[in-house]
């Protein structure tokens, strides 16, 4: 049987030997190679071979700074948490205190109308009387149109949270979820793929590369 062998692109060259060292072979001995690539141009951080190594299957051969992954994935797993806690309370409906707070607020904005109009009331019978000015009965009638607009907008806020969330609301928030969920597994992928390991039992053919270099990244090719 051939011995496999590859060749890892960080560009970090390696040529796998699974021959057995007591067994005598006559002939040429041919290299199976696989091209590895770095996905991310990141500084290495630690080198754990060395040239002419023999290394096994999923051994580590370097690593990659992770500082930028590690960032992004806790920005995304708190995304995550977000919409996942927003399709709770979804599903959940309003909670008791919400339900009181919506009714409070529809409360005051009644009373603040009901004082408002009132106001408005006496200062069209002091207008009549000469009593006040024009500007001031102006005053009182914006106050009391803007109590109106108060008490609308408390009276939306507690028939949507009474009436509980809509279906495609629903919809909504399960599709955030969802993006939110391949978004940070893609990240875990990508940060997994800062940690190079040998994909098969392999010895080191070269090292051009030392740490701090930066490889270039590039899409992983074929094996060859």
């Amino acid at each position: 049987m051939r011995p496999t062998a590859l060749w890892l692109l960080l560009p970090l060259l390696l040529a796998a030997c699974q021959h057995d060292q007591t067994t005598i072979a006559l002939g040429t001995l041919e290299w199976d190679r696989v091209e590895l690539v770095s996905v991310a141009a990141e500084p290495i951080t630690a080198i754990s071979v060395h040239e002419g190594e023999q290394v096994i299957a999923g051994a580590l051969i370097l690593e990659q700074r992770g500082d930028r992954a590690e960032a992004e994935l806790a920005v995304a797993a708190a995304d995550l948490d977000r919409v996942r806690e927003q399709l709770a309370e979804q599903r959940a409906g309003a909670r008791p205190e919400q339900k009181r707070e919506v009714a409070a607020r529809s409360d005051r904005a009644r009373a603040a109308l009901k004082l408002a109009e009132d106001e408005l009331q006496r200062g069209l019978s002091l207008k009549a009387r000469g009593l006040i000015s024009a500007a001031e009965l102006d005053r009182l009638s914006a106050t009391a149109e803007l109590a109106r607009s108060e008490l609308a907008a408390a009276r939306a806020s507690q028939d949507l949270v009474l009436a509980g969330t809509r279906t495609e609301t629903l919809a909504q928030t399960r599709a955030a979820v969802a993006a939110a969920e391949h978004r940070l597994a893609g990240l875990q992928i990508t940060r997994g793929r800062l940690r190079h390991v040998a994909p098969v039992a392999a010895r080191i053919e070269t090292l051009p590369l030392e740490i701090g270099d930066t490889p270039l990244s590039a899409r992983p090719s074929r094996p060859c």
